[in-house]
């Protein structure tokens, strides 16, 4: 068999350069004569979960735990197959149980936090996002969930204030300076909301006509 000749390392590299039908067909290969190869499975798995076949990488996923009932990533990714099958209440229970693995897993806690959001449990949300910042402090995707959910509350104030921080640790994030600048314009501070709308668009030019009425004012 073709997977005979190659290992683990090799398979994976073929799946990182776009080739995914042979890197899967080599995966199967590989499992048949070593059905305990973890990362084999997981990586398999996570190619059916990609294709959308929820059940053939449910299966693989379990197959992982089974091997590892430490495997914190394939909880996770069973957790977000039930996400989107909309089962939330699933979701978070599988979560929880990676949680118990590791509790600092920042992973977990996002996928937590997004979990709520689905089910509009802001207040559930907040105290993740909270632990999150105790977790990893340096984290801008932390910050950026903070403002995504402030401006969600129409908390345009603490909305701005987060985005900031996101624009401190990430200075080229030019989808920020666009959120910065909405949040802005649903102050009434037009002026700073034209001002983060240039760089934004000076960042990126595609994000120009996000917003028509600060397009003409740039």
């Amino acid at each position: 068999m073709v997977a005979e000749l190659l290992d683990i390392k090799e398979i994976v590299e073929i799946q990182k350069s776009g080739d995914i039908a042979k890197a899967k067909e080599l995966y199967q290969e590989l499992l048949t004569e070593d059905k305990n190869n973890i990362e084999a499975t997981y990586n398999l798995a996570s190619i059916y979960k990609n294709e959308k076949d929820f059940q053939s990488a449910l299966e693989l996923y379990k197959q992982v735990i089974a091997l590892n009932p430490n495997h914190v990533l394939s909880y996770i990714q069973i957790g977000k197959i039930l996400q989107q099958k909309k089962s939330f209440e699933q979701a978070h229970k599988i979560f929880e149980m990676a949680l118990s693995i590791d509790e600092n897993n920042t992973d977990t806690l996002f996928e937590i936090h997004s979990n709520y959001l689905h089910q509009n449990e802001f207040e559930k949300s907040h105290k993740i996002l909270q632990k999150l910042v105790v977790v990893d402090k340096d984290n801008p995707n932390v910050y950026r969930a903070f403002g995504n959910l402030y401006t969600l509350e129409k908390n345009y104030y603490d909305a701005i204030a987060s985005y900031l921080k996101v624009s401190e640790l990430q200075s080229d994030d030019a989808i920020n300076y666009i959120k910065l600048s909405l949040a802005y314009k649903a102050l009434g501070h037009k002026n700073e909301a034209v001002a983060y709308y240039k760089q934004a668009v000076e960042l990126d030019s595609n994000l120009l006509n996000v917003d028509s009425e600060l397009k003409e004012k740039i």
